[in-house]
């Protein structure tokens, strides 16, 4: 939030913006709304939901100690801020029966889904790491959709979700994808109808000169960019002008399946956020067990010994990586180094810095080391076991001999 120093010292200055949130019914009376902050000359943010079920969301600016602020009413080029009468706003709000309540928990979602291709034991690791709680579904050799069990903001605040090939999530009617090209992550949103209450006069300005309608910006977002959405998942020129079709559009119980649909990815991702979706029900649903380093690779030693002895493991937890490796042990082997010396790379120089993030890079170089040292003991049977089948007389020989 843009505001200056001279400012603050004389009068309040915007620090944030805040939601109010108003019960489903006051969506009928929106427009009334909106005009009660203009003749109370405070600027906000309105958002009007589709769905007959979903609160109405008004942000208005804040100061630093979180007072609402409105514009002094002068005329002037320069537009300057004062608190908010509440008493008046109380008042103009009971007309309409509308009893609203701070947005106590700004940052919540009410779910959120990734598509992962990691390794299903870095995802238990990571879970044990970072004291998680999810599950996967399966999603055939391409990977999984992970999601959360339990409280779905915990998951996002924990950041494991950056590594998706596409993270949703959604808050309300407001859907979000985000996706990392090149270490920057874009986002596209789709939200209700905003309306901008602007009391400011014709001409007037923020002191830095900016107009202060560009502070809504930090509400509602840019507008969506989708080049860089085409570029990452290569989409064709049909697609990419589909892609930016939708970005535009406003939300829909389709938006998260037809994205999906668009950037050919596992279709299941667009309806686990249905809030009429149980996915615990849904087919390859299992949950992701948390597990250290060790128990990781006692696990996978067991298990080995007894893929060894004709025993199979047709979970997730062994499925499509395991078959990877068995056609290709030496690539397998190969993407374990690389993924376990770049993420080291990563949390060493994060720890050099000091940034506490580095322990999430950190759990999983611990678990692709682990991945590593698998591979490698078990490479060299394998190896041996094909060189002895590849030297052994065939069954025909002996029997013509």
């Amino acid at each position: 939030m843009r505001h200056s120093e001279a400012a603050e010292s004389s009068s309040p200055a915007p620090d944030t913006w805040q939601a109010l949130r108003f019960p489903p019914p006051t969506a009928t009376r929106a427009r009334e709304l909106t005009t009660i902050f203009a003749e109370l000359r405070i600027p906000a943010v309105v958002s009007t939901p589709q769905l007959g079920d979903a609160p109405v969301l008004v942000y208005t600016l804040r100061d630093r100690h979180g007072d609402i602020l409105a514009l002094a009413d002068t005329f002037g080029p320069v537009l300057h801020f004062v608190i908010a009468d509440r008493a008046r706003l109380d008042d103009a709000l009971a007309r309409i029966s509308a009893p609203y309540a701070l947005d106590e928990d700004p940052d919540r979602v009410d779910a959120i889904a990734w598509f992962s291709t990691e390794a299903p034991e870095v995802l238990r690791m990571v879970a044990h790491r970072l004291d998680l709680d999810m599950a996967a579904i399966d999603a055939g050799t391409r990977g999984a959709i992970i999601v959360p069990v339990g409280d779905p903001t915990a998951m996002v605040d924990s950041g494991v979700w950056a590594s998706g090939v596409l993270t949703l999530w959604r808050v309300g009617e407001r859907l979000s994808a985000t996706m990392t090209l090149r270490g920057e992550v874009h986002r596209i949103t789709w939200s209700p109808p905003w309306t901008f209450v602007d009391p400011g006069r014709p001409g007037q300005l923020l002191e830095d000169g900016s107009l202060l309608s560009d502070l809504h910006t930090d509400v509602v977002g840019p507008e969506p960019d989708t080049a860089a959405w085409e570029q990452r998942f290569a989409l064709n020129a049909e697609r990419a002008e589909q892609l930016r079709v939708l970005s535009r559009r406003l939300p829909s119980s389709t938006t998260a399946q037809e994205l999906v649909r668009i950037l050919d990815l596992p279709e299941g991702l667009g309806t686990v956020l249905d809030a009429d979706v149980d996915v615990s029900r849904l087919d390859g649903y299992v949950r992701v067990i948390p597990v250290n380093s060790r128990g990781l690779f006692s696990e996978q030693l067991r298990r080995d010994l007894g893929a060894a002895d004709g025993a199979t493991s047709p979970d997730w937890e062994t499925g499509w990586w395991r078959a990877f490796g068995e056609r290709h042990p030496i690539i397998r082997l190969s993407i374990a180094v690389g993924v376990a010396a770049a993420t080291s790379a990563l949390a060493i120089a994060g720890f050099a810095s000091g940034r506490p993030t580095a322990a999430l890079p950190a759990a999983v170089a611990v678990a692709w080391w682990c991945q590593t040292a698998i591979d490698l003991y078990w490479l060299g049977p394998r190896r041996a076991s094909t060189r002895h089948a590849a030297t052994a007389p065939a069954a025909d020989d002996v029997a013509s001999d």
